[in-house]
């Protein structure tokens, strides 16, 4: 009866939020966390696997963190533009192909929900020693306000309204400390985001913090590659359906992570080929770079070495070989030679020629050495290079045509002479 009563005098929207709300809240109450746990362990595990590699991925590649930055920004925009959506049910998705062609939008609330969202991402950093409750009160960036004095118009006093932590939220985030102490991060994560949106009644609308809240916990745990993970895309047009139990919602959410995780990867891969320039490598070169990808640039040197003294062996770790002209002269190999007979003599390189001689990382060294640990008196030593022929190789590089870009002439080939009418004299009355 009450239930009835509470339905008879709401709107349409809040009809909705409240069906939302009523069908998911018995769907939660109907499996609990840990069986939803049991039931997902294997796509929890493959996930936090999967994003753990990228992670490291991300963090080793070598390029520049200027083009790292470059590569996580490209998503940015379109996360800020389906969260203005989410949270704000007064935006139309009509403006946001306005604001993802140039950043920039005449709608005052897209414009203000945007700019808040990139203000608060710019704040994770200074977030990490803060208690949970705290943390609610600073993840949405507030602007600061004046505040005047109405006895003394000529001054005027700053004031940062920040958000405070409603006590629903605050109980359960006190809760939260060793409650899922048992599970990996994503799962964690997880229990923890369904816990937070049960109590907003499974509801994006005004709930700012809880998404701010996701996307800091992913970068706190996976650094900036989190960025790459619109979550806001997914939350609006795949969340929060009627047809779905929160098993099915929450098995493809993760889908949809790994799915994410996967696309990336791709990315960074791409995005290494054209750094080393990978097209122009022979099969050689390209199997042996394609080898330090796959491993996630794991591979190190089996001895320190100090690569100030060596800045010519830079390249085996980045593209996976070194090859004559990575030295500055023939007669600065001396000086390298000692070293590269020690990592030869523990098969961490390996002598390749192809259209030249080029001194490779070992693809099985890793796995070699582990799988020869147990025998001490094993012989593995590999076929020695010749340094001389090394030394005085002429490499003759082949000329590669340059495709030349022809532009059309602006003027048409064939000129039509325009049609001339006859000019008829003026009589003449002299």
């Amino acid at each position: 009866m009450f239930i009835n009563d509470e339905v008879g005098n709401m709107t349409g929207l809040e009809m909705r939020n409240f069906l939302t709300y009523f069908v998911h809240r018995s769907m939660l109450n109907q499996l609990p966390l840990e069986k939803l746990y049991k039931e997902l362990e294997e796509e929890f595990s493959g996930l936090e696997n999967s994003l753990d590699r990228l992670a490291d991925l991300f963090r080793s590649i070598p390029v520049s963190e200027a083009q790292k930055r470059q590569f996580t920004e490209q998503t940015l925009k379109q996360k800020s533009a389906w969260y203005a959506c989410l949270v704000n049910q007064n935006i139309d998705v009509l403006l946001l192909p306005e604001y993802l062609e140039s950043k920039q939008s005449r709608n005052i609330l897209l414009k203000k929900e945007t700019d808040q969202y990139f203000r608060s991402f710019d704040n994770f950093d200074f977030l990490g020693s803060k208690t949970s409750s705290d943390l609610y009160a600073c993840l949405l960036h507030a602007e600061p306000t004046q505040q005047v004095n109405s006895f003394d118009l000529f001054s005027s006093q700053v004031v940062v309204e920040t958000a405070v932590c409603p006590p629903a939220i605050e109980k359960m985030m006190e809760q939260w400390s060793g409650k899922f102490s048992a599970y990996g991060p994503i799962s964690t994560m997880v229990f923890e985001f369904l816990e937070w949106h049960a109590i907003n009644r499974f509801s994006f609308a005004s709930q700012r913090q809880i998404i701010l809240w996701l996307n800091y916990q992913f970068k706190k745990q996976y650094g900036n590659i989190s960025y790459m993970f619109n979550h806001e895309h997914y939350f609006f047009h795949h969340w929060n359906k009627e047809s779905r139990d929160m098993k099915g919602s929450v098995k493809e959410l993760l889908q949809f992570w790994k799915k994410t995780a996967e696309t990336v990867s791709e990315e960074l891969k791409q995005m290494y080929k054209e750094q080393i320039r990978f097209d122009q490598f022979n099969s050689s070169q390209k199997i042996i770079s394609g080898h330090l990808f796959s491993s996630g640039f794991k591979t190190q040197y089996p001895m320190p070495v100090q690569m100030s003294q060596y800045p010519a062996l830079k390249s085996l770790l980045k593209v996976g070989f070194v090859k004559l002209s990575d030295f500055t002269g023939k007669e600065d190999f001396d000086k390298y030679r000692e070293l590269l007979d020690q990592l030869l003599a523990q098969n961490f390189i390996v002598p390749v020629q192809e259209e030249e001689i080029l001194i490779c990382l070992n693809p099985g060294y890793d796995t070699q050495k582990s799988r020869l640990a147990a025998y001490k008196n094993t012989n593995t030593n590999t076929e020695a290079i010749d340094w001389e022929a090394f030394r005085n190789q002429n490499v003759v590089k082949p000329i590669v045509p340059v495709e030349l870009k022809i532009e059309e002439p602006s003027v048409p080939e064939t000129f039509v002479m325009p049609e001339l009418k006859p000019v008829k004299k003026k009589a003449f009355f002299g």
